[in-house]
């Protein structure tokens, strides 16, 4: 089991895609590429803690991402 701590992706942010000189034409297609790379990385019974800008929240979630649900505020494990 791998924890992984991450923050700011910015699903769903369509000006991040210009701010940060992203190379996508939608954010769509972002959000899409985003969810393939997590899931090729983040593997079952690895955890993933998300820390806000503020530091205050913490979201875990563990296993893959689905493009309807995100990262609830629960602590899961990917089990397939």
């Amino acid at each position: 089991m791998t924890a992984f701590f991450t923050s700011d992706h910015h699903f769903g942010h369509k000006r991040i895609i210009e701010l940060a000189k992203r190379p996508f034409t939608s954010v769509d297609e972002m959000d899409e590429y985003m969810i393939v790379r997590w899931n090729d990385r983040v593997k079952p019974g690895d955890t993933t803690s998300e820390i806000s800008r503020s530091l205050i929240t913490i979201r875990t979630c563990g296993g893959s991402m689905a493009r309807s649900s995100w990262c609830p505020a629960t602590t899961t494990t990917r089990t397939e």
